[in-house]
């Protein structure tokens, strides 16, 4: 596989922006390749001239464009040849060198030459706090780099103990002074950064550049790979001996990434110990939490072990269910410790002052068998308290010299939090924290994924330049550069991990080190879920012939006599209609966000461990659009006039999904409908928490169906009437359809204020966005206000027209320039922005679209035949479409 796509398809999308730029240096080596091939064949024509005259001299004006000022053709000029002399017979005029620019890369040079000596002999002075690492050897760079540097990489691994700073970028590994034959030596000239390579000197003096002259101009093939010099000492010498000017700006593009890319890793790492120091203090919060816990309610360890035998039995009854992954191992414990039949007589910690009377007593009174049992927890509970007090020893260990906010002050306040807890959440805290452990967990293995992937990057891409130009530069640049930074020798994240696996076992798993392996490295399930698409697709077909059959009968002339109510029942059926649609396209929005690599899981903070999958998701749209179909077909056939109104069956549909998505069963995703449910109830407590993106998207979903949920009040005044009269619930003659119409807005209003609040009345950029809903709000009073009059007064009409055109203004303005970031002036893309996702007519049809489905009201102002029900289901419709 192509390391680019390998690269892509393993990259953070968060952090897709601080990876090596692999395809820009590719781009650019292969300009270099071509200016390097250039000038290989001019300075061959000059070698032959050379070899006609002795006294052959380059002057500034003896060639055409670039080439005849370029430095390096300028000193690449035999030493033979006097400064004065001119040649008899001038050389003709040759085209210029191609130049190496960094157009449409995406890189820059370095600035500053990026080197690690200053750094690394500063932290060299720092003492070390901790002993080295017995193997402190790594896999990739003993196959990338050269033996001898290899080995200088491994000496200096052990940089865990090192104190880090604030700013990340101050914090450098420690090096120890080098064996003396594996040095590299700088002169005084050879300082200069390749970035700079104006200030360079040619350290390999007249002669190296006779023998490249000679050579090349004496070999008739000029092939770049052709000829083969003594492995140079140093990265610098290697630049001043084969590359010029322009060349060797490929070395500066490389030095500018990798300190991008290091900056970028050691600041992850500072904020991987922090988070470490931080679990640190939250678990030794939560050793004295669960010591209250189990005092008060007499828990010893033999529960643990009978209620662990329980928990197994109902597992294995629970796999059985569909979805039963989803159910949580710890609210079965719970359950179970509920029972008192499964629950163990209880005794207090062997560590009460108490214990050994409270022994002698039992023996006295039950028998030896008794008290050896009691002993028997004792012993069990001092086992739990060494483990987990030799993990915390282990932490504080770990923790010398990060952070220094883990001192005794910090603990004591620690311990005395931890006391004043209640009890009855210590459940709830060890929860959320083995999740927090999980997390980080899975934060130290994308860090180290990035740390690995930069690494074989710059190795891969050296490995092309040497290719490419016919020079061995990888393994020098590699030892050079690369090897001393942090990508290289900082094993901390390696330490983190091994302490969080040691964390994990002792306080979540009873010690058991493998069984906390198993559930830490879990990755994704990659299963296919062929039934999950097969059932969709099953349930989608029979919906399809089901509406089809349904809207055949419904224009019958027969059915229309048989059931006056059917206009109403269309009415309430298209109300029905618009959620389920939109629940399934929904599901077309999600495989689009998978394939253009969009991190849904994170953006919408779903939890890891129970996310559905894309393809999952579609089963219960499609199974509510079959049962709705299916009810609309059977309510227009009519098969039991005389047992059930056909009228029933729009509610006997909405009892039915309400009923699918708040079962509480372990069927069918229930964390994923739990977190629905959750998250709606959130939308509608708007202004009185703090604003989640969840919240504001939900609530910009449920202004798509306003339409929707202003049908409520019609189908309760229709049951309220038994469907006797249709005219009389007729939704434009009262006020309770504008209220409804407008929920959504005022909940979205109440969200922008309760942002706006939060930033400290600073951001006003909310109130914006709150006269928008603002807008939309009064829209649908003054539109209800123009129908409850008869739609004959032209003054409503006209007050009406004017609001509807400020609400689409506004919404238009606002989706194109903020939530689009489009419109953008002088930017690369016409009318668009400087950086997009898809192809430009993507972005211009969406543009077209969203203008077109926030004017659909200009549909109730062509005449026609239309009723003003089928004009609204269809406005409806497209605001549906268009989000």
């Amino acid at each position: 596989m192509k390391f680019a796509r390998y690269l892509d398809e393993n990259t953070v999308p968060e952090w897709r922006k601080v990876y090596i730029q692999y395809r820009g240096l590719k781009k650019l080596i292969k300009r270099v390749a071509a200016h390097r091939e250039a000038r290989i064949r001019y300075e061959a024509e000059l070698g032959i001239a050379r070899t006609q005259s002795s006294s052959t001299a380059v002057g500034p004006g003896s060639f055409g464009g670039g080439a005849a000022a370029d430095p390096a053709l300028r000193r690449r000029t035999p030493a033979s040849a006097s400064p004065g002399a001119v040649d008899p017979q001038p050389a003709a005029a040759l085209p210029s060198l191609p130049p190496v620019t960094l157009q449409g890369t995406g890189l820059r040079l370095s600035s500053d030459g990026f080197s690690y000596e200053a750094v690394a002999d500063a932290a060299a002075a720092q003492p070390s706090k901790l002993p080295p690492r017995s193997d402190p050897s790594h896999d990739v760079e003993a196959q990338l780099a050269p033996p001898s540097s290899a080995r200088e990489a491994a000496a200096q691994a052990d940089i865990v103990s090192e104190s880090d700073s604030d700013d990340p970028t101050t914090a450098a590994p420690k090096r120890p002074p080098p064996r003396p034959q594996a040095r590299v030596t700088y002169g005084p000239d050879q300082t200069q950064s390749a970035s700079h390579p104006t200030r360079r000197a040619n350290s390999s003096g007249a002669s190296s550049k006779q023998r490249l002259l000679s050579r090349v101009g004496s070999s008739s093939h000029l092939s770049n790979r052709s000829f083969k010099l003594e492995p140079p000492k140093s990265l610098q010498e290697l630049i001043d001996t084969h590359f010029d000017d322009e060349e060797a700006k490929i070395f500066s593009a490389c030095n500018a990434e990798l300190e991008r890319i290091v900056t970028f890793y050691e600041a992850q790492e500072h904020e991987a110990a922090r988070k470490y120091a931080q679990l640190v203090r939250q678990l030794t919060e939560l050793a004295e939490h669960r010591r209250e816990y189990r005092a008060k309610y007499n828990i010893s360890d033999r529960d643990r072990t009978a209620a662990g035998s329980h928990r197994h039995r109902m597992s294995q009854l629970l796999s059985n269910l569909p979805g039963s992954k989803m159910v949580v191992a710890d609210e079965v414990v719970n359950r179970i410790k509920s029972i008192p039949a499964f629950a163990a007589p209880a005794r207090r910690s062997a560590e009460a002052p108490g214990n050994r009377t409270s022994l002698d007593l039992q023996q006295h009174l039950d028998g030896p068998a008794a008290a050896a049992a009691a002993a028997q927890d004792n012993s069990d509970d001092d086992a739990g308290g060494r483990r987990r007090a030799q993990a915390l020893a282990k932490m504080q260990a770990s923790l010398r010299g990060w952070d220094d906010e883990t001192d005794k002050a910090m603990r004591e306040a620690n311990k005395a939090a931890a006391m004043s807890h209640d009890p009855e959440a210590y459940a709830a805290a060890r929860k959320k924290l083995k999740a927090a452990v999980i997390e980080y967990y899975k934060f130290l293995d994308i860090l180290t994924n990035y740390k690995i992937l930069n690494r074989t990057g710059f190795a891969k891409i050296m490995k092309k330049l040497s290719k490419g130009v016919g020079v061995a530069c990888a393994e020098v640049y590699y030892a050079d550069k690369v090897a001393p930074t942090r990508l290289v020798t900082s094993d901390r994240i390696e330490r983190l991990r091994k302490a969080t696996e040691d964390i994990y076992a002792a306080y979540f798993e009873h010690g058991n080190r493998k069984q906390a392996l198993n559930r830490l490295r879990a990755r994704e399930d990659h299963t296919t879920h062929h039934y999950s698409v097969f059932r969709s697709g099953f349930y989608l077909g029979i919906a399809l012939c089901a509406v089809v059959g349904g809207v055949i009968e419904s224009q019958q002339e027969s059915t229309h006599r048989a059931i006056p109510q059917w206009q109403a029942m269309l009415r309430v059926y298209g109300a029905e209609f618009i959620p389920t649609l939109f629940a399934l396209l929904f599901g077309l929005n999600l495989a689009w966000w998978h394939e253009a690599r969009i991190n849904t899981t994170f953006i919408f903070e779903f939890d890891v461990r129970t996310t559905m999958d894309r393809r999952q998701f579609f089963e219960l749209p499609a199974l509510l659009m079959l049962l709705l179909a299916c009810c609309f077909w059977v309510s227009f056939v009519n098969p039991f006039p005389e047992a059930i109104a056909p009228t029933t069956w729009p509610t006997v549909w909405l009892v039915i999904a309400l009923v699918l998505v708040l079962n509480p069963l372990p069927v069918m995703l229930p964390a994923s409908r739990w977190w629905f449910v959750k998250s709606v109830a959130r939308v509608f407590t708007a202004g009185c928490k703090r604003v989640e993106f969840r919240d504001f998207f939900l609530g910009d979903e449920l202004n798509s169906i306003a339409w929707t949920l202003s049908n409520l009040w019609y189908v309760g005044c229709e049951w309220h009437h038994d469907w006797a009269h249709p005219d009389r619930c007729s939704p434009n003659s009262t006020y309770w359809t504008a209220v409804l119409l407008a929920v959504p807005a005022f909940l979205r209003l109440g969200q922008c204020i309760r942002r706006w609040v939060d930033s400290e009345y600073r951001t006003h950029l909310h109130l914006v966005n709150a006269g928008k809903y603002a807008s939309a709000v009064v829209y649908n009073f003054v539109y209800i206000h123009y129908r409850r009059n008869g739609s004959r007064s032209g003054g409503d009409k006209a007050v009406w027209i004017v609001f509807a055109v400020v609400y689409s203004v506004w919404h238009i303005a606002w989706d194109l320039v903020m939530d689009w970031s489009v419109l953008k002036p002088r930017a690369r893309y016409f009318l668009l922005r400087n950086e997009i996702s898809f192809p430009q007519p993507v972005y211009y049809v969406f543009m077209v679209v969203d203008v077109v489905g926030r004017s659909a009201w200009i549909a109730y102002l062509i005449p026609g035949r239309a009723s003003v029900t089928l004009r609204s289901f269809l406005v409806a419709l497209a605001e549906m479409l268009r989000r």
